[in-house]
């Protein structure tokens, strides 16, 4: 663990890990390919492969969107 990094950043990188993996989950049990998804969400491939690599810092809107288009709610 890197000392520099504050105890609420570490939480929120765990969290955007745990955002990420649970679409790509949904996404699997779906047979959606990320293409596919890329089309739902009117964005581009690469910026998909931003959200699903854990690092995306996840905005109220983007989620909503996400949960929107996938069904979820």
């Amino acid at each position: 663990m890197n000392k520099n990094i504050s105890p609420v950043e570490m939480k929120r990188i765990k969290v955007s890990m745990e955002l990420a993996e649970a679409i790509k989950n949904v996404l699997m049990k779906r047979n959606i390919t990320r293409t596919q998804f890329a089309k739902m969400m009117g964005q581009d491939k690469k910026v998909i492969s931003v959200w699903l690599s854990g690092t995306y810092n996840f905005n109220l809107g983007t989620l909503y969107e996400i949960v929107d288009r996938l069904g979820l709610m």
